[in-house]
């Protein structure tokens, strides 16, 4: 995996971000490696965005549920919209019926509540 020392953790333990999927570990420094430098110029495989409009301070358990629901298994169009905020995109996610997932967690959060 390629990674991103965030910072250390303690001892001989970091804390690395997996570029190409995302997730942040704890690893041992003995298993990190330099890797050649022609895969450090390939772009990251994943992007971390939020959905515009939508504030993320009100998550709750039924708000994830939802989205699982609306998104797992289906095919969607996200187009970048908005600032990018502490390097997330902002992004509009469109189910393939033109439903606009960020309007119906909208509307789901307002039920919620």
């Amino acid at each position: 995996y390629r990674v991103i020392i965030k910072h250390r953790e303690n001892g001989s333990k970091v804390l690395v971000k997996l570029i190409d999927c995302g997730d942040e570990i704890v690893v041992d420094t003995s298993e990190l490696l330099q890797i050649d430098k022609k895969f450090c110029t390939i772009p990251a495989f994943v992007q971390t965005f939020y959905l515009h409009g939508y504030d993320e301070s009100q998550n709750s358990v039924n708000i994830t549920r939802n989205l699982k629901k609306l998104l797992l298994n289906q095919w969607v169009h996200i187009a970048q919209q908005g600032l990018i905020l502490n390097g997330r995109y902002g992004v509009h996610v469109t189910l393939c019926d033109d439903r606009s997932v960020n309007k119906l967690l909208l509307l789901n959060n307002l039920r919620v509540h």
